[in-house]
């Protein structure tokens, strides 16, 4: 195998986000990027604890040429003999279209020479990558029935087929079958309170405080980590809205009640509980309802926020250490300019007193999830006392 490589996996759309965490799950060991994949050798992560990577899979062969890619794919395949229907999905993240689609009738020739068999070939619709309907629509993680990868790499091909794929399902139930939902504090999916959670290195040990917990996303995640959590916010509303989201998501997970605790304080001036290890947290958004604002609108909107995250990060120095801090702030966008708007607060942390974390494997200060067209967006930064 090309440099032991063993796994690849398929990382969601911000790609330097999901990279981060991956650094994080993989411990800084060697992880090749192409496109949107990751390639890696030594033991993959547990790929149901990471919120960024959408599919994985093992890396089973390597061809030096395209003209014995699908040959060597179908002695993969041919590993136990099949029986039966036999469905195979293929993608690549570093072909074009025509490309695959020449490999996929190459693939199907050569399948029907040596088993006798004519499988059906699903390509994807768009793009050069299945999506999740079609891997769970062609069965694609029972074999025979598969999704192979055809990855370019270097100067060779590595061959992978695909053994996980992220379970959309759940997450949707955590999202959206909570008893209690708020869209007007936000509405920070699973996926990345996840994420924040794993760029903390957080473990069942850990004891995580949000002073921002709104409807609780983060504590119900990190209880899925089996770890302790506490939670406070300034309103009255959000704490009941949180219990009902904790109590409902403890009888649906069977996770111990008494692994958190909930109360009212406002950030600014709130004192933690003394065994916490972390603050994870995404803060105050600002106001929800800025759309195709003028950059000066949105500047002075991050000025109005800036002396809430001031007097918030100022009320933090005065817990001891060690404690990690891993926040996501608002970031604003505007069809004007291509450059976020940021906090002004965020140049003036090292001064306070804090340590501004770089995350690698890129070692930027600041990782941004946004959706497409939206105005605000969250930078999630990692701070550290002194």
């Amino acid at each position: 195998m090309i440099n032991n490589m063993q796994w690849f996996a398929l990382l969601g759309r911000e790609k330097s986000l999901v990279q981060a965490e991956l650094a994080v799950a993989t411990h800084n060991t060697k992880v090749d990027f192409i496109e949107s994949l990751a390639i890696g050798a030594n033991t993959p992560p547990i790929w149901d604890d990471l919120g960024g990577v959408i599919r994985a899979g093992e890396i089973t062969g390597q061809a030096t040429d395209t003209t014995t890619l699908a040959q060597d794919a179908v002695k993969i395949l041919a590993d136990p003999p099949p029986t039966g229907k036999v469905t195979i999905g293929i993608s690549s993240a570093n072909l074009s279209p025509l490309e695959l689609r020449n490999i996929g009738k190459e693939l199907k020739k050569y399948y029907t020479q040596v088993h006798n068999k004519r499988p059906r070939i699903i390509f994807p619709q768009t793009g050069t990558i299945l999506n999740a309907g079609h891997i769970k629509g062609g069965k694609l993680l029972n074999k025979p029935n598969s999704e192979i990868f055809f990855i370019k790499y270097h100067n060779s091909w590595l061959i992978g087929v695909t053994t996980w794929q992220q379970d959309i399902p759940s997450y949707t139930q955590r999202d959206r079958d909570r008893p209690a939902r708020d869209a007007r504090v936000g509405m920070l999916p699973p996926k990345l309170a996840q994420i924040m959670l794993n760029l903390g290195g957080i473990t069942n040990t850990s004891h995580i405080h949000d002073p921002f917990c709104g409807t609780g996303v983060i504590l119900t995640e990190t209880l899925l980590k089996q770890a302790y959590v506490s939670g406070s916010d300034i309103s009255a509303d959000m704490i009941d809205a949180t219990r009902k989201n904790l109590n409902w998501f403890s009888s649906l997970h069977h996770t111990p009640q008494t692994n958190f605790e909930v109360f009212q304080a406002d950030a600014r001036t709130i004192q933690l509980p003394p065994s916490t290890t972390h603050i994870i947290s995404e803060g105050y958004l600002g106001n929800p309802d800025l759309h195709n604002n003028s950059n000066q609108r949105l500047k002075d909107e991050a000025s109005n926020l800036s002396p809430l995250y001031h007097n918030v990060f100022k009320n933090f120095l005065n817990f001891p250490k060690p404690l990690t801090i891993i926040f996501a702030l608002p970031v604003w966008f505007t069809s004007d300019t291509q450059s976020p708007i940021h906090l002004p607060i965020l140049d003036d942390l090292s001064d306070m007193g804090y340590t501004v974390e770089q995350f690698a494997p890129d070692n930027t200060t600041r990782l941004v999830y946004r959706r497409p067209h939206q105005t605000v967006g969250r930078a999630i930064i990692k701070l550290k006392k002194g």
